[in-house]
């Protein structure tokens, strides 16, 4: 089993679990709410975890991304992202 096999999301052969890869229980995800496109959207602004940490979350409308890893997660991605890499 590869590394990526232990963050995969149940049923999903490429998602990963981000509360998996972090050892932490997500306790809530804030934001704000925008009509900047008319209809109502729930803007990600960070994922707080249960020990008070937070990660940040960016991005445009459609395609949100979180920022500020820490080394051991920047690690990990990388790790992941050759896994795949090497299996192509």
């Amino acid at each position: 089993m590869g590394i990526k096999e232990k963050y995969l999301v149940k049923g999903s052969d490429y998602q990963l679990s981000y509360s998996k890869m972090v050892g932490k229980k997500i306790k809530d995800i804030e934001g704000y709410i925008s009509t900047e496109y008319d209809e109502p959207t729930f803007k990600l602004c960070k994922i707080v975890f249960e020990d008070g940490s937070h990660q940040g979350v960016e991005g445009e409308h459609d395609f949100p991304y979180l920022v500020d890893y820490d080394d051991r997660i920047v690690g990990l991605m990388e790790k992941i992202d050759k896994e795949e890499e090497d299996e192509e």
